[in-house]
């Protein structure tokens, strides 16, 4: 179905995206997947991408799409490279295209929005999670120089589009207007990720599987869902067990994770998925609640993938993370401490009401508000009113 639109006239749209996309988890492109499948149903799209090392690459929403380069490590030379690539393409190019949307607000995706400014061309900007390049105590805007091209390319954006208000408040405090900086929800499949039984009937309500979705990373701290396992082990729930649904960011994380469950003993607990392309099975049937542990995120997909199958959530107060839980009324809030998730899945496994009516409160707020349609409302939206200014 194609989603509404407030300027039936199609517009063309180049889309810049460093992060790749393909066999591997990757946050930024599968939000950007969702978001853009229908929207270039209705609209002309370019997207030029980075592509992951050893993993292949499929832009299929894409009407054109254009493979800038290979990343490997992502090291300074290799973003330099891409700046000057995709410079150099918008340059030859954006005369075809009414706006540039620069997927990711690193310096180095940013440096791209030159041209369009030398073309006078709008451009939007999507920054995918706080306290990241864009916070003031960012180590590259320790340098004058650096802090003011961020300032000059931010604050000219013709849209920021802000997952968190941690990420609005970045916007605002590089200069880009309130009224050009718009809240934007991660958006997710409702038809496709929903529970199988209504609440009251799901053995979820009973079950004690705790459920992480994501790519196995320091920045996430998964580790900190085993350890949060093992207390719940030895404080009588025997059979509880974890399913983690990622890839290991690197050999050396997952080499500490392994021997993590080996040291608190619940290797035999535990189960590792790796990737999944779709991971709507698992969350609507082999997990009773979410734990996301992180450190730094805007608003993950893995959240509102598991709200939308009626999952509860423990989450720590990062991004949108937090301020999306109290809104829902669908689980706690914590800090990032063992005991702390530890205690919070014990009020939930030892009260299947509540697990019903956060449950219910989890699915009602992923429909309301991250439901596909009404995402692409709002980017388009956001697209139509960029166009007029």
């Amino acid at each position: 179905m194609n989603p509404p639109s407030p300027d039936k006239s199609p517009m063309r749209i180049a889309v810049v995206n460093p992060y790749g996309t393909g066999t591997t988890y990757s946050g930024p492109a599968v939000f950007l997947s969702r978001l853009m499948e229908p929207v270039s149903r209705e609209h002309h799209t370019v997207v030029l991408y980075g592509i992951r090392d050893l993993h292949a690459t499929s832009l299929s929403w894409a009407t054109v799409s254009v493979p800038i380069m290979t990343f490997r490590r992502y090291s300074v030379l290799e973003q330099m490279r891409w700046s000057f690539r995709a410079t150099r393409w918008l340059l030859r190019h954006l005369g075809q295209y009414d706006m540039v949307h620069f997927h990711g607000a690193a310096l180095f995706n940013l440096l791209p929005a030159l041209a369009a400014i030398v073309r006078r061309r709008r451009y939007l900007l999507v920054a995918l999670s706080a306290r990241g390049d864009l916070s003031p105590s960012a180590r590259s805007n320790r340098i004058p120089l650096v802090a003011a091209l961020r300032r000059r390319l931010v604050s000219g954006a013709t849209v920021g589009l802000a997952l968190s208000d941690d990420i609005a408040s970045e916007f605002a405090a590089l200069g880009l207007p309130s009224q050009r900086i718009v809240p934007m929800q991660n958006p997710v499949d409702t038809t496709r990720f929903a529970p199988l039984v209504p609440p009251g009937e799901d053995p979820r309500a009973l079950s004690h599987t705790l459920g992480f979705v994501g790519k196995l990373c320091a920045r996430k701290r998964p580790d900190l869902v085993l350890e949060s396992l093992a207390l719940l082990r030895q404080r009588g729930f025997h059979e509880a067990r974890a399913v983690f649904v990622g890839p290991f960011d690197s050999p050396e994380y997952e080499r500490f994770f392994r021997d993590r469950m080996t040291r608190l003993a619940v290797t035999d607990a535990v189960e590792l998925l790796g990737y999944c392309a779709d991971v709507s099975t698992v969350l609507a049937a082999d997990v009773s609640l979410l734990v996301l542990p992180s450190t730094k995120e805007g608003l993950p997909g893995a959240l509102v993938e598991a709200m939308a199958c009626g999952l509860p959530a423990i989450v720590t107060d990062v991004g949108a993370m937090g301020r999306t839980v109290r809104d829902a009324g669908c689980g706690w809030v914590v800090e990032a401490d063992p005991e702390a998730i530890a205690a919070a899945v014990t009020e939930l496994w030892v009260d299947r009401d509540r697990w019903i009516e956060y449950s219910t409160a989890a699915q009602r707020y992923a429909r309301s508000h991250c439901d596909i349609k009404a995402v692409v409302h709002t980017y388009v939206s956001a697209l139509s009113e960029a166009g007029k200014r």
